[in-house]
This record gives C-alpha cells, sequence and structure tokens, in this order.
C-alpha cells in the first residue's frame, strides 16, 4: 500500500534489537514518525531462521556490541531479500565499511529521540542505499554512498517518489538541502552560498514546513538528488 506521494504508506519494520530498553525507544520512533510504521520486534541474539521476517519490507538493527553480529545478521537477511537499515550511535570508518560490504542497505545514527528512523526505514523499505548525511566524512575521505541514494527495485518494491509539496521549494531552498545532503553543516552552507547561517535556518525551517517533516534527515530523504543538484523532476 502507497501513500498519496508514492511512498509505502506503513511499511512493516521488523526490530531487531537485545536490549529491552532500546528496543521500547526505538519501536516508539518507528510507530510515531511522521511516516508511522508497522512494527514487529525480536531480540537481535534469537538465531535468524528464528526471526518472523514474513512479509516483512525492511529490517531495523539496533549495533549495541560490535560490528560482527549485525554483520552476520545483514548478510543473512540479504539472502532473503530482506533489506537491513543499521542505527548506532557510534560510528567509524571500518564499521560503515563492514556494513556495506555485508550488504547494509543503510546507516544511520541513533539519535537521542529517534528523529528521522521512520523516514530511514520508508526509505530503505522503498529501495534506496542510506546513509546518514553526518557520516560521509567519518574516518576519513574516501567514497561513500550519499544520503538517500536511489536503486533499482526489485520484487515489487515501491519507487521512492518525492511527494507533490517539494514542487512549493524555491530554487534556493533546494540548494540550501543539495549542500545539506552532501555532508555539509549549516554555516559550510552558508559559506557555499555566501549568505548568513541564520538564512540557511530559515530556509531549513521553510522547507521543513513544507514538506510536512519534523528534521533535516526527513526532508533529505525526500530529496533526491539529480546530477545538477536539483530534486529530480525539477527544471
Amino acid at each position: 500500500m502507497e501513500a498519496s506521494g508514492g511512498l509505502l504508506a506503513r511499511p512493516v519494520v521488523l526490530l531487531a534489537v537485545h536490549d529491552p530498553e532500546s528496543r521500547d525507544f526505538l519501536g516508539a520512533a518507528l510507530r510515531g514518525g511522521g511516516r508511522p510504521c508497522v512494527v514487529r520486534a525480536v531480540d537481535a541474539r534469537r538465531p535468524l531462521p528464528q526471526w518472523p521476517l514474513d512479509r516483512v519490507d525492511v529490517a531495523v538493527l539496533a549495533v549495541e556490541r560490535g560490528l560482527l553480529p549485525a554483520a552476520a545478521a545483514v548478510r543473512g537477511l540479504a539472502a532473503r531479500g530482506v533489506p537491513a537499515l543499521l542505527v548506532a550511535a557510534h560510528w567509524t570508518r571500518h564499521a560503515l565499511d563492514a556494513a556495506f560490504a555485508a550488504g547494509a542497505a543503510g546507516c544511520l545514527v541513533r539519535t537521542g529521540r529517534g528523529d528521522g528512523l521512520a523516514a530511514a526505514a520508508g526509505a530503505v523499505a522503498a529501495g534506496h542505499r542510506l546513509l546518514s548525511p553526518e557520516l560521509l566524512d567519518v574516518g576519513g575521505p574516501g567514497p561513500r554512498p550519499r544520503a538517500a541514494v536511489p536503486v533499482h527495485a526489485e520484487g515489487g518494491r515501491a519507487a521512492f517518489r518525492r511527494p507533490d509539496p517539494l514542487r512549493t521549494l524555491t530554487e534556493r531552498e533546494r540548494e540550501v538541502f543539495a549542500l545539506l545532503a552532501a555532508g555539509l553543516s549549516t554555516a559550510e552552507a552558508a559559506s557555499s552560498l555566501q549568505v548568513a547561517p541564520s538564512t540557511v535556518k530559515s530556509h531549513i525551517s521553510h522547507v521543513l514546513t513544507k514538506l510536512g517533516v519534523r528534521s533535516r534527515l526527513e526532508a533529505v530523504l525526500l530529496m533526491q538528488h539529480a546530477p545538477d543538484g536539483r530534486p529530480c523532476g525539477q527544471g
């Protein structure tokens, strides 16, 4: 089932977390996001064959005690055709490389309120590879998947299309979020555009209001960039 903008209306998420408190926290973030998910939960330490994977659109795995157990699960999920989104409070270059080498569809920074988790799960369920913008330069320069990079959908998964409100964005608002999606901070985006940081913050606020999202990450996920820095289908 799709929402009006072509996104999965309520993707089915399998949340694999060992710690009960983390499971409750992440589950609440997925259910209460701007695009809420249908959530199933499982103890991540259970063998993968015991995970309830029937009709699951995406698996969200919390990385709590090293990447190795999660990487093994990611490989098993990939073999079953289930994309995996890894969530951790701290990432290193080695961990990111290992996660994507194992077949992860996305790596996300866990925030104190779980902002953007539901939107990220929806993007991965719709067939995108995802990396939190702040992770683009973790551990030094090197090839990195861009935030919300499109991949061809398989198995009948819906394409992650942009909702109509994107057409209301101004040229400058699109430029600002193109820079944020490329990993620049607010100050760096302001410097690039030769405007004050307060001006960039104002553009960000306007975009969040127009798109009906609550965080920069959610907005970035909705703005799939063409090579010229504009969302596809604009201009």
